[in-house]
């Protein structure tokens, strides 16, 4: 049986054409997911990139979406990032992003929806459930997580892309001389 491979899509925002921007975003996307993620976790999921420029305030970087799916695991994730911040930015972002995609995708991030309350509430890990609202956004422990890792992340893909890209020079200097 054919192993489901990851889909990545990313967009780009309207009349904006640089193929680079686009397929930097597309490998660092796969990048982080297999550095977050075992490849065949990886491989179950589908993840849109988006990046716009008017969807967010100057503030915001990026998101992601996570629905209230409580422990049934998301398989659909879509990312949005800000264009205005610029490529680095938005690599750094994309690697804080694709945290919670793993978070959420290996379970340990659930949100859940109280049709009592009318609130979403969240679990990290084991924790015990509680509203989101109730947690302020600095102490909340999955982007505390998202927040350690994501300089790592950016600086590993640097490095990946400098090494590459040494690697295929020298194999083109090889096939002139």
């Amino acid at each position: 049986m054919a192993r489901k491979k990851l889909k990545i899509r990313v967009s780009l925002p309207r009349n904006v054409r640089d193929q680079a921007f686009h397929w930097i975003m597309e490998d660092a996307t796969e990048f982080f997911a297999k550095k977050l993620m075992s490849t065949r976790l990886a491989n179950l999921l589908n993840i849109r990139v988006h990046v716009r420029k008017t969807t967010m305030c100057d503030k915001t970087r990026g998101q992601v979406t996570l629905y209230a799916t409580g422990s049934r695991r998301q398989r659909d994730y879509k990312i949005e990032l800000n264009y205005a911040k610029g490529l680095h930015q938005c690599i750094e972002t994309l690697a804080h992003e694709m945290v919670h995609v793993r978070q959420k995708a290996k379970d340990q991030l659930q949100y859940r929806y109280n049709y009592t309350t009318g609130k979403i509430m969240a679990r990290w890990i084991n924790n015990p459930v509680m509203p989101v609202e109730e947690i302020p956004y600095i102490d909340r422990p999955w982007e505390i997580e998202a927040r350690n890792l994501q300089k790592g992340l950016y600086k590993d893909y640097i490095e990946y892309v400098r090494v590459k890209h040494a690697k295929a020079n020298k194999e083109e200097q090889c096939k002139s001389n």
